[in-house]
Order: C-alpha cells, then structure tokens, then sequence
C-alpha cells in the first residue's frame, strides 16, 4: 500500500494568534498534515524541515493586511521549492471554540473525506479537486462517507459568491469548524 503524502503546514514570520490557532486546527482536522512553528526559518529553513520529515508539499499562512489570512501552496522538489495555484484568500474564520457544539480541544481528526457538492459551481470544482490532491482526501457522497470517516470537509458558494469551507463531524453531522470564507481564489 503506498504511503500517503505528508504535507507541512507553517505560518508566516510573526503570525497573529487567530493565524496560529487556524494552523492548529487545521493539523488537528486534515490528516497527513505535519504542523511546525515557523520563527525565524526563512524559506530554506523550512524546504530543509520538509525534506526532513518527507513531507512532498508545503502550504504557508500568511498575514493578509485586507483580511484575516492569505494561504499559498508549494511542491517540494528535491532541495527547491515550487509554487502552484491557486492562492487562497481568507476573509474570515470561524474556529472550532466558535461553535455552539464544540468538540474536545485537542481530538484529533484521523479520517475525512470531502463531500460531493449538491450544486457544481463554476471553480469551485477545480478547488474542491486541488484539496483532494494535496491532503489525499477522497471526495464522497455523505452516504458513503458517513460510516468510514470521521468528519466530512464541505465547500459552497454563500450569496456574496465567496467560497465557504467547513468541517462537520460524523455521524452526527454537526459543523465544529473551522469554517474559512473565501473570496478570492488566484489562479
């Protein structure tokens, strides 16, 4: 059986407090994401982690002076970095302390898949398939998610046309978050 990719997650230097617990939640909900604290490393410092812990992409949360976050994808080619599409803008987040139905501070997330959307909306297919690809989540119907996994991983477009994202726990079905709104995806 192959092993699945491991992908680092990091901030940018000096990352708000709402950034750093973005990045926790995210390492507690997405599998196979190994989370480091970023400090002083520059870029090369981080490529070295990644090679280090053979992690095969990287993905940084960066500050966003017009919202709250601005979150960039990388490929680790041996001892190079190399960027690809799309770059994520978050306007607002949602965390799990948040929600009305909290889950345990600390649980863990070990299986989620990624819901079939109800509705096909233009881009958002693409998205939807990168985060497949980069996580290794498989995308299912609810029906068929509901006994093997732990949490489903839903996109939408609200009425603004930003792109929403959240997690809900199975089976229950209840949102925990985070929820992420975005409203521009760079391609």
């Amino acid at each position: 059986m192959a092993k699945p990719q491991r992908v680092l997650l990091t901030t940018s230097r000096e990352p708000t407090q709402s950034i750093r617990t973005l990045c926790r939640e995210l390492s507690l909900t997405l599998p196979n994401v190994i989370r480091i604290n970023r400090g002083k490393l520059n870029f090369e410092g981080i490529l070295e982690e990644a090679l280090k812990l053979n992690a095969e992409k990287i993905v940084v949360v960066n500050r966003w002076k017009e919202g709250f976050a601005k979150i960039e994808f990388f490929e680790v080619k041996q001892e190079e970095r190399k960027s690809f599409s799309p770059t994520v803008y978050v306007h607002s987040v949602r965390l799990r302390k948040d929600f009305e139905n909290q889950i345990s501070k600390g649980r863990k997330t070990m299986s989620v898949a990624i819901a079939i959307p109800s509705k096909e909306t233009f881009g958002l297919k693409a998205f939807e398939n990168l985060i497949s690809n980069l996580f290794n989540i498989h995308v299912l119907s609810i029906e068929e998610a509901i006994n093997d996994y732990d949490a489903i991983m839903k996109f939408f477009v609200d009425l603004s046309d930003q792109v929403i994202v959240t997690f809900e726990i199975l089976p229950e079905m209840i949102e925990v978050g985070p929820q992420m709104k975005l409203p521009y995806l760079v391609w």
